[in-house]
């Protein structure tokens, strides 16, 4: 019997903003073909790179911070050990002993504040490396752009929709058939489709509807 359909795509998807700033390049088209991981548009890129730069300084700025409270805390370290070992001679001295506890137990103090420090600007640097990352917006399966909603120079903010993207694989027939037909039809039936350019294949019914059509 002949019915209504039309081919429909399984897969579709607005690729947003992943990233706040300004578009610097848009590499596609509406209709253009696309691979997954193919770069789309590129926003704000150099500012991501100098970003980064910059908390890569600082993470390294960070490090020598603490291998600098490292090295204070060995040498007054040593210098406590030599006094200790003093304790039984007439050169021992009870208030720079205590004096050299104290500043060790200082010194600790500022070296945990160090490294807790260079922990949190390496989390700062990851971020960055993902912002540089992200401002590069990438295919996320193959497809079809089917609409581009920016231009170059356009500001975008976080989320804005970029493109629709559409898979031209991953396809399946949707037909109007009118529900004394349909009484026939059960899941996972396999059936003969001819359209009207005289295509002719199998496919088989993925799922069937509950609501007709009145208009076909």
């Amino acid at each position: 019997i002949p019915v209504i359909g039309r081919v429909i795509s399984l897969k579709e998807a607005k690729v947003p903003a992943a990233v706040i700033g300004k578009v610097e390049k848009v590499l596609v088209e509406e209709g253009d073909k696309v691979i997954k991981g193919q770069i789309l548009a590129l926003i704000d890129i150099e500012r991501y790179k100098w970003l980064y730069a910059i908390a890569s300084a600082n993470v390294d700025a960070s490090r020598a911070e603490l291998e600098s409270k490292k090295a204070e805390t060995n040498i007054n370290l040593l210098e406590l050990n030599r006094m200790e070992n003093l304790k039984s001679s007439a050169a021992f001295n009870v208030a720079n002993f205590e004096k050299l506890q104290s500043i060790q137990i200082s010194l600790l103090a500022k070296e945990a504040i160090a490294e807790a420090k260079l922990k949190s600007i390496i989390q700062e640097e990851k971020l960055a490396g993902l912002n540089l990352k992200r401002a590069t917006v990438k295919a996320p399966f193959d497809g079809i752009i089917e609409i581009k909603m920016i231009e170059l120079g356009e500001a975008v903010g976080l989320g804005f929709t970029l493109f629709n993207l559409v898979s031209n694989t991953l396809l399946e027939i949707e037909a109007d058939v009118p529900s004394n037909r349909a009484r026939v039809l059960e899941q996972n039936n396999e059936i003969t489709v001819s359209t009207t350019d005289n295509i002719i294949f199998t496919s088989k019914v993925r799922a069937i509807g509950v609501r007709e059509n009145s208009n076909s």
